[in-house]
């Protein structure tokens, strides 16, 4: 009996020794290089991707205001308050919302030569009803404003265009690809890294300095033409052998 127990122990010591051997075997042995550290090793292929999309503005922003000169301070600053309270009375009844008008300028300063002083203010106009942009120029100027300037175009919501530019800038990114793996006699794998650049903000139209009195005389011509929406994308594919 006691010679089976004997026999029984060693037995068992000798499968844990051989399960400890195999275990710190598994433990030694070096992982599996994933995907992504297989085309790391064996290089890769990388492309930028342009999409783009051209679509009309459906918003615009101007600056307008005035500039009024005195030989008493308190003289000019009142015309122009009364000025500014004049445009932006017109242009509120011409639909744009209290929300949508900010001033951007407000100086005064002495001209020493011709001894007057001189106010200039100036206020930025979101124009979200684009078709009124000719109208509401004119309003301002019959209101008193002299100066226009900083006429920029731009699409509210570019979500969607955005999407679609950005869809074109990846099938682009993989045409490159694919023909670079061609020429190269590789096969194209799946993209290891995929990096996109930021879409550019608003594109300025057209710039303008104003006389009141010449913009009367007819309808001041708008044309907001259209707007580039553009992504581009840096892709790197992997290499598969």
């Amino acid at each position: 009996m006691r010679a089976m127990v004997l026999k029984l122990t060693a037995g068992v010591v000798a499968i844990g020794l051989a399960l400890g051997i195999y275990r710190a075997g598994i433990a030694s042995a070096p992982p599996e290089p994933t995907a992504q550290a297989q085309g790391e090793q064996r290089g890769g292929i990388s492309v930028a991707g342009e999409g783009t999309v051209d679509a009309r503005p459906d918003t615009a922003h101007i600056t307008l205001g005035f500039m009024v000169e005195n030989a008493s301070v308190d003289v000019a600053h009142k015309q122009a308050a009364e000025n500014m309270a004049a445009v932006v009375e017109r242009i509120t009844a011409l639909g744009v919302a209290a929300k949508d008008i900010q001033t951007a300028n407000y100086s005064i300063y002495r001209d020493p030569r011709r001894k007057v002083f001189v106010v200039s203010n100036d206020v930025r106009v979101v124009i979200r009803d684009i078709q009124s942009s000719s109208k509401l120029l004119d309003g301002a100027v019959a209101a008193g404003a002299n100066s226009v300037h900083g006429i920029s175009f731009t699409i509210e919501d570019r979500t969607a265009l955005e999407k679609q530019a950005r869809e074109k800038a990846m099938r682009n990114a993989r045409e490159k690809a694919t023909e670079l793996a061609r020429l190269g006699d590789v096969k194209l794998g799946k993209p290891i890294t995929i990096s996109e650049s930021a879409p550019p903000g608003p594109i300025p139209y057209a710039e303008a300095q104003m006389d009141g009195a010449a913009a009367a005389d007819v309808a001041t011509p708008v044309k907001p033409g259209e707007l580039t929406v553009r992504m581009s994308v840096n892709v790197t594919y992997a290499i598969e052998r």
